[in-house]
């Protein structure tokens, strides 16, 4: 600082030993102390200055350099500004990163549902929601019943008498729902007839029934030969004689198995032709 310069100029002559020397006090503590007001320093800056001044007064100064002795003009130095060499406190370390910023992400907003109308019936629990959800629709019975085999007593040909006893294997491919008594029946038709069928008391379940989801099962069923005229006919052990005026001869009968399951298929078998050589009562 330009205060701190001396105001006398340099005197170059040799010391005759009585020129009084100008005593220069100056008090590091107080320039310290005005540095420290003036920049807002802390105590360890202020510190670190004060050694700096002291470290910068205890070293010599450039001067100008006198007369040679060759006769040259005196050469006077310009002077320079020395800084003083300073202390530069190390900064405390300071975050320097940057803030971190929220960088908005979507929200999945819930649209509202809905609230179900009271109905006073309680809700269903979630397992059966589950058991309802879960388990596939069954399946539908498309299948017609077959008929596996068949014995018929008397078989097909001449008989001599009106009921027909027979059991049929019959077999429902699955998914069935199965064949009930009343849906096994036989039936016959006599030329420019209509069909007769048997009563459906007389079907009964013999074996079987459920087979997997298919129906597998055996039945015993009769019919009889209703009201069958055969007159003038020489019968077996009897002899009928017909009026002059009336003659008749031997009835033929076709006679089926019909069969429809509980779904409604229905399977029409043709047993065979029976030649009914007797009279049959009306039943």
């Amino acid at each position: 600082a330009p205060r701190l310069r001396s105001n006398l100029p340099a005197d170059y002559r040799a010391d005759d030993g009585s020129v009084p020397i100008g005593m220069i006090s100056l008090s590091i503590d107080e320039a310290v102390q005005a540095l420290r007001q003036s920049l807002g320093l802390t105590d360890e800056e202020a510190a670190a200055q004060r050694a700096s001044l002291e470290l910068a007064m205890s070293q010599p100064v450039p001067t100008a350099t006198a007369l040679n002795f060759t006769g040259d003009a005196p050469f006077t130095s310009t002077p320079t500004k020395t800084p003083l060499p300073t202390d530069t406190p190390t900064p405390l370390p300071t975050n320097t990163r940057p803030p971190a910023t929220r960088t908005p992400t979507s929200t999945k907003t819930k649209e509202p549902t809905a609230e179900p109308e009271a109905t006073g019936e309680p809700e269903p629990t979630g397992a059966a929601t589950a058991m309802a959800t879960d388990e596939p629709p069954a399946a539908a019975d498309t299948e017609n019943p077959e008929v596996v085999s068949y014995n018929v007593s008397p078989p097909p040909g001449d008989v001599t008498v009106c009921t027909l006893n027979a059991t049929v294997h019959i077999f429902d491919p699955g998914p069935s729902d199965g064949i009930s008594t009343s849906q096994v029946r036989m039936k016959y038709k006599e030329s420019g007839e209509p069909y007769v069928y048997s009563d459906p008391g007389d079907t009964t379940l013999v074996s079987g029934g459920p087979d997997g989801d298919a129906w597998d099962a055996t039945y015993s069923i009769s019919i009889t030969f209703d009201n069958i005229e055969v007159t003038g006919i020489l019968g077996a052990g009897s002899v009928k004689f017909a009026s002059p005026a009336f003659t008749a001869g031997p009835v033929d009968l076709d006679v089926w198995f019909i069969i429809e399951d509980n779904e409604g298929h229905t399977t029409v078998e043709h047993i065979g032709t029976y030649t009914v050589m007797v009279d049959c009562p009306d039943v």
